[in-house]
């Protein structure tokens, strides 16, 4: 092989990123890497394959190899800094990060890769400031705007309303330019769930599972968003329980009472299947699938509120001594529900420290 074929493979393995096929592409590439070890294309090719299929120390140590043979280039130490995000190091981030601005200080993904560093170390104004940069100097780039969207809404952040408006002008940007972008979609998503606009959450983060199958995040997020749904629908179940209780006594059962909060509970329970149904686009069993298998105690947490909501139901047409058993059996399905919900932030809690 010569210099000639080195080129039309690289070429062939970036095709073949580009459709996220990035095992295929590694394995194209590696035996440019193996006839030699410092090739700057194929070593960026590698480093991109081997990021996005969550090896960042391998990654780590063919770009640090890349980047010592090639000093003038920015690009491996953009996707060092890449690597060192994922590796959880976001000072090694920022310092890379840093290094391939100076190299390339006109080049968008430069700055949008210092903005993800400095997020990382938890610098939001240095973070949306190199995002704002990066919109200046390429107003049309798609990844500008979600950068500039990120930094000003990280994950696991408290934005203002203020902040959230400016979130959404960007991404809304982003798919002005990329309308089938996944990433834009799951952000807004994101967005919409800060601001408990549950079914609006719904349905962009839908359309990010529909342009993207591999979104993860986004399945993720859906999940978040069940969650959330399952808590609303625990809360409105126990008010109306509650109030029942007081037509419910051991010598009368109060039919015409019981017959209004059953028909708030019907109403409330259409509105909610018929938002989600049109949020979800036909996929709400793929995804409330989706959700039992990420999140197995919300999953149960919803069963249980289903056979309570389901029993609670039949309060205002059982006999009266059956009407009298399920007043407490509803109850106890209410407490199961909220034992499960309690053991799942405990849960979710021990997750996110690790």
């Amino acid at each position: 092989m010569g210099p000639g074929d080195f080129h039309a493979i690289v070429a062939k393995a970036d095709a073949l990123n580009e459709l996220g096929r990035w095992d295929d592409a590694l394995r194209v590439v590696t035996p440019v890497l193996t006839a030699e070890p410092e090739h700057l294309g194929a070593g960026v090719t590698a480093g991109v394959c081997l990021l996005n299929t969550g090896r960042a120390m391998e990654a780590r140590e063919v770009l640090q190899r890349v980047a010592l043979a090639h000093p003038r280039a920015s690009d491996p130490l953009r996707l060092l800094s890449y690597a060192a995000v994922q590796l959880r190091e976001s000072g090694t981030a920022v310092e890379c990060a840093r290094q391939a601005v100076e190299l390339s200080p006109w080049s968008v993904d430069t700055h949008i890769q210092l903005s993800v560093a400095l997020t990382s170390a938890r610098d939001r104004p240095a973070a949306v400031a190199a995002a704002r940069r990066a919109v200046e100097i390429a107003p049309a780039s798609a990844a500008a705007h979600l950068a500039l969207a990120d930094a000003l809404f990280p994950e696991g952040a408290k934005p203002s309303e203020a902040e959230l408006a400016e979130a959404e002008h960007h991404v809304r940007e982003a798919l002005v330019l990329a309308p089938g972008n996944a990433i834009a979609h799951n952000e807004l998503g994101r967005i919409a769930m800060a601001r408990g606009q549950h079914f609006a959450a719904a349905s962009a983060l839908t359309s990010a599972v529909v342009s993207d199958p591999r979104q993860q995040v986004a399945l993720a997020n859906i999940s978040m968003v069940f969650g959330q749904l399952v808590f609303r629908a625990h809360y409105v179940v126990f008010v109306l329980w509650l109030v029942s209780r007081f037509t419910v006594t051991s010598t009368t059962v109060e039919r015409s009472a019981l017959w209004v909060l059953e028909a708030v509970g019907l109403a409330v329970l259409a509105w909610t299947v018929l938002r989600l149904r049109t949020a979800a686009r036909g996929r709400t069993r793929g995804l409330l699938r989706d959700f039992a298998r990420r999140d197995p105690l919300g999953a149960a947490w919803g069963g249980s509120l289903a056979v309570g909501g389901s029993a609670f139901l039949l309060l205002g047409i059982a006999p009266d001594p059956v009407t009298r058993a399920l007043v407490p059996f509803v109850g106890a399905c209410l407490v199961v529900g909220m034992v499960l919900s309690w053991i799942r932030v405990r849960w979710f809690a021990k997750r996110r420290q690790r």
